[in-house]
């Protein structure tokens, strides 16, 4: 029904045993150990920001957590350090990360938009390959 989501989670066959091989080995237990200090690092960063606004009324907790995400994301996978908790990278990479979600459902709920060819057609469209 929904042709446009492709989630290897849901898929089978073929098509998932050779992404799984891709996969595998970046979960295995030990290539997991070796990324701790790196969890630790940004962890420790993001508690410091939390702490700074500990007297505000209101933290935006998708925010940070998704800046932490990031930050851990592009480090383990790259092995460069983006600053995205420092600033270095908002707009750039977690304007994407907050659209995507917010284009999805906007698609999901007008049934006219699963089919690919008017989607792109679209301006939501048009943003979601931007992003």
């Amino acid at each position: 029904m929904f042709a446009f989501i492709n989630l290897s989670t849901s898929s089978n066959g073929k098509w998932w045993r050779d992404r799984r091989k891709v996969l595998q080995p970046a979960f295995h237990s030990k290539a997991v150990k070796t990324h701790i200090p790196i969890y630790n690092e940004h962890s420790y960063i993001l508690v410091d920001k939390l702490k700074k606004r500990i007297n505000e009324p209101w933290i935006d907790a998708e925010y940070v957590l998704t800046a932490c995400s990031m930050d851990i994301m592009f480090r383990t996978t790259t092995g460069t350090s983006i600053g995205t908790q420092d600033g270095a990278a908002d707009a750039v990479l977690l304007e994407p990360v907050k659209e995507v979600p917010e284009l999805l459902i906007h698609r999901l709920i007008r049934p006219w938009l699963w089919y690919n060819p008017i989607y792109k057609l679209t301006s939501s469209g048009r943003k979601f390959r931007k992003c």
